[in-house]
C-alpha cells in the first residue's frame, strides 16, 4: 500500500458520537487498495484537516464520503450509519482545477 492521509480534528471539541466516524474502510480501484483507515472521527463542530501527499487517497475519501465511490466498511454520522444511497442524496461534493484558481484579493480583480 503506498502513502497514507493523515486526519486532523480540533483537539479543543471534545470527542462524542456527533460528526463522521469511519470504520475499517476500505477502498480499492482496479483490484489495488487505494484507501484505508482502521477507524477515525471527524467531529461535529471541528476545523478538520485531511492531509497527504498526491495518491495518499484524499479525493478516494472525499468521493467515499459523498457516497460517490463505493467502499467497504462503515460511515456513521452522529452516531447512527450513513448509507451510501443517504450520502448521495444529501451531499455536494466540487473539486478545486490546480490550473484554474482565484490569485487575487477581489473578485473584480480576478476577472479584469
Amino acid at each position: 500500500h503506498g502513502p497514507s492521509i493523515a486526519i486532523a480534528a480540533d483537539p479543543a471539541v471534545p470527542p462524542d458520537e456527533s460528526g463522521l466516524t469511519l470504520h475499517d474502510l476500505r477502498c480499492t480501484l482496479g483490484g489495488r487498495p487505494v484507501l484505508e483507515i482502521g477507524s477515525a472521527h471527524l467531529p461535529a463542530g471541528a476545523v478538520t484537516a485531511i492531509t497527504g501527499p498526491n495518491g495518499a487517497g484524499k479525493s478516494t475519501l472525499a468521493r467515499v464520503l459523498t457516497g460517490l465511490q463505493r467502499h467497504k466498511g462503515t460511515v456513521c454520522l452522529d452516531g447512527r450509519r450513513w448509507e451510501r444511497r443517504d450520502r448521495l442524496r444529501e451531499s455536494a461534493i466540487v473539486m478545486q482545477d490546480v490550473q484554474r484558481q482565484l490569485f487575487t484579493d477581489s473578485v473584480a480583480a480576478e476577472i479584469a
